[in-house]
């Protein structure tokens, strides 16, 4: 059966007897890749607002996005707009998204990650800053970016916050072990 009529097929048994909108209904069209609160509002004609309503009154959390996981994750809020397209801002998604995949990301990300990991060294002597009045250097033309020599404080982690990271981030934020089979 493909995808579209999987969804059809859960849309049409998703309500209960009063019109409802069942969340298991909700929670196995969300666990199909591809699909989000947005797209089961549509199947079910309401609004985002309405499905998350449904699911909090069950008292469980949605799944978020790959990409909302990415964004929750990321040690840095508030990069400057003309530092927000650079590599190495990609590369720190391209990690995210590696560790929190189970290591499943899409094959043109997986030689910019490696890449990434041999800018950190071997041994891993270097971990990526983040200034936003880091001028312009070899690693970004626009600045904002830089590599700097790792501090016994840095521990193993590929980068270096002015702010602290939470426990989840420190588990994120380490180069793997395997990075060079990558």
């Amino acid at each position: 059966m493909d995808k579209d009529a999987l969804i059809a097929k859960i849309v049409s048994r998703g309500r209960d007897e009063n019109g409802h909108i069942r969340s298991e209904a909700i929670y196995e069209l969300l666990a199909i890749d591809g699909v989000n609160v947005v797209r089961v509002a549509k199947e079910f004609g309401v609004s985002r607002a309405a499905i998350y309503k449904r699911t909090k009154a069950r008292k469980e959390v949605l799944p978020q996005s790959l990409k909302s996981e990415i964004m929750r994750h990321s040690p840095w809020k508030d990069v400057e707009p003309e530092h927000t397209k650079a590599a190495q801002r990609a590369y720190v998604a391209h990690h995210i998204e590696w560790v929190l995949s189970g290591g499943k990301i899409d094959d043109w990300k997986v030689p910019r990650l490696r890449r990434f990991y041999r800018e950190l060294g071997d041994p891993q002597d270097k971990v990526l800053t983040y200034d936003r009045n880091e001028p312009p250097n070899q690693w970004s033309d626009t600045g904002g970016w830089k590599y700097v020599p790792r501090e016994e404080s840095d521990g193993d982690l590929i980068l270096r916050t002015d702010d602290p990271l939470t426990e989840e981030q420190k588990r994120v934020y380490v180069r793997p072990a395997n990075w060079a089979s990558i």
